[in-house]
């Protein structure tokens, strides 16, 4: 044994709410996968590094740090990419371009250290209309889930500004993120 506490991880009660929730889609993901023949399991995985991030940087495991919201946009980005991807439609090549650059340059803009939330999350709402764009293009239920995608993180937007943290903010957040990842799905 060593000399050195071993740290034990720590939940907060929003974690251990939201920790199922978010398992529950990935394993819901791997029998939409196993249904269709598409890897939709590999964007749900993205959007679950992105869950745990979130969490992280709501201090949800007693182990925030610096980087987690910035890592956390950039897990979603690559899923709302590979949801992209997945949707072949007739714009969907050009949309994966400008969506790749835009992660691109975040990850530069990252990697100078840059930490202005609003220039990082303009980054992440491009990638997010663009995919809004193309679920259009590729089905009524694809749709449904981009718009709820959207609007879940517009009202994560809108509660960070007010300084929002209650009960009903996860209601709504949650409310929405959760279908929206199912009808993406």
């Amino acid at each position: 044994m060593s000399n050195s506490k071993e740290k034990k991880l720590r939940l907060t009660t929003e974690a251990k709410v939201k920790m199922p929730l978010t398992i529950a889609l990935v394993v819901y993901s791997i029998f939409v996968t196993s249904w269709t023949g598409m890897i939709v399991v590999i964007a749900m995985l993205m959007s679950f590094c992105g869950d745990i991030f979130m969490l992280k940087q709501a201090n949800c495991f007693y182990n925030r740090e610096n980087n987690d919201l910035s890592i956390g946009m950039f897990m979603f980005m690559i899923s709302h990419i590979l949801y992209a991807h997945m949707m072949n439609t007739n714009i969907n090549e050009v949309i994966i371009l400008i969506m790749v650059s835009f992660a691109t340059v975040y990850a530069v803009v990252l990697a100078f250290g840059i930490k202005n939330k609003i220039v990082l999350a303009a980054f992440y709402v491009v990638i997010l209309i663009l995919n809004v764009a193309n679920t259009f293009f590729f089905n009524t239920i694809a749709l449904s889930g981009g718009m709820l995608f959207l609007i879940s993180d517009v009202l994560i937007g809108i509660c960070d500004i007010i300084g929002e943290r209650s009960f009903k903010r996860h209601v709504l957040v949650w409310g929405t993120y959760i279908p929206a990842q199912l009808l993406l799905l």
